[in-house]
């Protein structure tokens, strides 16, 4: 063959080896994603059932509480228990269409759940601090969900502060109305220390719908930025 015709043949051989090793990346690639996909499904599923579980149980002692009293069960709180169970059997009834949601539908279902749960999470806290009977188990109660907000909210802050100078101007205003009203519990809290017998039983409703806002808003907010930082993503 003369060899003037051998760029004919081989450019042509070269390119379709080319565009099948593309092709080959490609798939591989996509199998990756889909691998990624399926696990991160897999763990979110597996967390969240956890979680249902020991708000689940936290539910019933609430509502067995309110049994128990009877009559005498101040009206208000045992509506908002009510309320709650409500809201968890809507919960269940989507998170069954979660679970025969595609791949493609996964990442927007994951958020709407997400979403609901943090309403849901946020009512529960504020209804368990209600139920305290006495100032100790109130205190108790509270400080507890106040050191477990504290760690969320250090981590928060961490990874706005991580953030290009962009990401945290678009954030900036938000984390300051968070530590604004963090600081507002701090003084509430103070206050409630320093309270009369007579005085932190009317302190104790303020003080707990108080720490649910601001648990819900905080929640809601990682959500925000951890999806700036990856738009793909969602945080549970």
């Amino acid at each position: 063959m003369n060899k003037r015709y051998w760029p004919l043949i081989v450019a042509p051989a070269l390119l379709l080896g080319c565009t099948e090793r593309q092709q080959d990346a490609a798939e591989d690639f996509e199998d990756a994603t889909e691998s990624a996909m399926a696990a991160e499904m897999r763990d979110f599923r597996a967390g969240m059932k956890n979680t249902m579980a020991e708000a689940d149980e936290e539910l019933a002692e609430l509502e067995a509480r309110a049994e128990a009293v009877g009559e005498e069960v101040d009206e208000e709180w045992a509506q908002a228990v009510n309320g709650l169970r409500e809201e968890r059997r809507e919960f269940a009834r989507n998170w069954e269409q979660m679970e025969a949601a595609s791949e493609a539908e996964w990442r927007e279902t994951r958020t709407q759940m997400s979403q609901q749960w943090n309403e849901f999470e946020a009512g529960l806290t504020q209804a368990r601090l209600e139920a305290a009977e006495t100032r100790e188990e109130f205190q108790a109660e509270y400080s507890e969900e106040m050191a477990e907000l504290d760690r969320e909210w250090e981590a928060l802050k961490a990874r706005a502060d991580s953030a290009g100078d962009e990401m945290q101007a678009e954030y900036r205003e938000e984390m300051r109305d968070l530590e604004a009203q963090r600081k507002a519990l701090a003084a509430d809290w103070e206050r409630f220390e320093d309270a009369s017998a007579e005085e932190w039983e009317e302190m104790q409703a303020s003080l707990s719908a108080q720490l649910s806002k601001f648990a819900k808003y905080m929640r809601a907010a990682g959500r925000d930025i951890e999806r700036a930082f990856d738009p793909e993503g969602d945080l549970s």
